[in-house]
């Protein structure tokens, strides 16, 4: 995924982010976590796929799209603002905006 970057996702509905829970986060404790300086946390899931929580908004990244398949194994921030993901299908990066 060299130099693909991560669009913006709209914040799931309800109903999606239960679904999405149900299929990713309560079968596992989140392998990968970081906290943003502005309060932003990010949590990377072993079903695969990424939550980030900021405020009170619950956004959901599946796999296979924007995250390669699989285990969302780190999340790091990187200086301009990016995120980037090591997943076991490989490396994406998010960009806000």
């Amino acid at each position: 995924m060299k130099g693909d970057a991560l669009p913006a996702q709209a914040p799931a509905s309800y109903s999606d982010s239960d679904l999405f829970f149900a299929r990713n986060f309560r079968r596992s404790v989140p392998p990968s976590f970081l906290e943003q300086d502005d309060g932003t946390y990010w949590f990377g899931l072993g079903g695969g796929g990424a939550l980030r929580l900021s405020g009170p908004t619950l956004f959901a990244f599946a796999a296979p799209t924007p995250l390669p398949n699989g285990r969302v194994m780190d999340i790091q921030a990187v200086p301009d603002g990016g995120i980037w993901f090591a997943t076991s299908g490989g490396l994406a990066r998010y960009e806000s905006g």
